[in-house]
């Protein structure tokens, strides 16, 4: 069934607002800082009340020993050693056919990752998610991508005349002399996995199962710079804005505002509408962050919505073009999902942090409580002079 580009992208992008809104109300963007302030076991310094000194601040990394052991077992049990799987012959198919198949899948799995990563590095991050957080989420798929190969030829031929006798040629040269023509085509098909971070990732709100192939839709947030955007623009069924448009979604008369992911930014209280609450001091900045590259529009990174549907795939261009419309036949959502702990008709599961938590507050609590009584009876928080007639110490 045909869809136009402008279908699809409203439909996309209504969804993805439904998507967000359902993900902001069940408070799941507050359990993921939550668990990360827990993975960093950060308390809070604070000090005593008219006093120059602080309470005990010790942190109790109770969640971090737990998740870090685990996710190390669980990755080297899946894609440990050098060989990882085998391929075994059946009675009519050769031993040399076994091994030349598993060699292939082999080479394959060391670059179907984003830009040419391993398989077992996508899985490192996809098993992280899954632990930490509750869901963690890969898209899978074999892509192909038929790119037309491009060579600058000239329209006008060189003219031959004769000069005392001598055959002379003269070149014509010019700007409007040279012209683009396809001389081919260029087909790459590879397999993909790629790991789908947790804030990123939209889905069906009806969906109540970690498995992101049974719902109804399934999305991403990815980001490219003006120039990828560019190198697609010869590619099959890619329809990609010129570079005027392009601009013109970073200018200040942008036809939009600049799009921020709400996953990362909601809940800020850095009094900067693209920062959010710093979790770890170490957190990378959000793409969305373009005063490095305010030099160069087209190096700024763009917001694209990845959208799937079971037969459908679009992708939407800072919620303003359409730049892939095309259907599939992978018949379902080409996601895949788990959770550690599954959670009652819901998508997102229990994470690690979710369930230690609670038991590392009281652990800290208890700790600190004890060191803070030790505290005041020791270091002498709070003092008074002693009076005239008093010979004792002063307490």
């Amino acid at each position: 069934q045909l869809r136009s580009s402008k279908s699809m992208m409203k439909e996309a992008n209504l969804n993805r607002e439904e998507s967000e809104s359902f993900i902001a109300t069940r408070g799941l963007i507050g359990r993921w800082n939550t668990a990360e302030l827990m993975l960093r076991a950060w308390v809070d310094p604070v000090k005593w009340k008219g006093s120059d000194q602080y309470r005990s601040h010790l942190g109790v990394p109770l969640v971090a020993e737990q998740f870090y052991s685990i996710h190390s077992a669980v990755n080297q049990t899946l894609l440990g050693g050098y060989q990882s799987f085998k391929i075994e012959a059946t009675s009519g198919t050769p031993m040399e056919c076994a091994e030349a198949q598993q060699s292939i899948l082999t080479a394959q799995m060391k670059t179907c990752g984003y830009k040419g990563v391993s398989c077992k590095t996508e899985m490192r991050e996809i098993t992280y998610d899954g632990l930490f957080y509750g869901f963690g989420i890969a898209h899978y798929g074999w892509q192909c991508i038929k790119k037309n190969i491009i060579k600058k030829v000239q329209t006008s031929h060189p003219e031959t005349t004769v000069i005392n006798g001598v055959p002379v040629t003269i070149a014509v040269e010019g700007d409007d002399d040279i012209e683009e023509k396809v001389v081919g085509i260029q087909e790459i098909n590879m397999p993909v996995l790629e790991h789908v971070p947790v804030r990123r990732a939209r889905y069906a709100p009806d969906l109540r199962r970690g498995d992101p192939r049974v719902a109804e839709w399934f999305g991403r947030l990815i980001y490219v710079t003006g120039y990828q955007l560019d190198a697609l623009r010869n590619t099959e069924g890619w329809n990609i804005p010129s570079r005027d448009e392009l601009v013109r979604l970073t200018t200040p008369q942008m036809q939009s505002t600049s799009a921020t992911n709400p996953l990362e930014t909601l809940g800020s209280n850095t009094g900067n509408p693209i920062f959010q609450q710093t979790t770890t001091p170490q957190k990378a900045y959000p793409e969305n962050y373009t005063e490095r590259t305010s030099h160069d529009p087209l190096a700024r990174k763009f917001e694209a919505f990845d959208y799937w549907t079971g037969t459908r795939h679009a992708i939407i261009l800072q919620k303003e073009y359409c730049i892939l419309n095309e259907t599939h036949n992978f018949g379902r959502v080409p996601f895949l999902g788990f959770c550690f702990r599954n959670a009652p008709d819901s998508a997102h599961g229990y994470g690690i942090a979710y369930w230690l938590t609670d038991f590392q507050r009281i652990c800290q609590g208890v700790i600190n409580a004890f060191l803070d009584d030790m505290n005041l009876n020791l270091m002498g928080t709070y003092t008074s002079p002693a009076g005239a007639n008093n010979s004792a110490q002063a307490q």
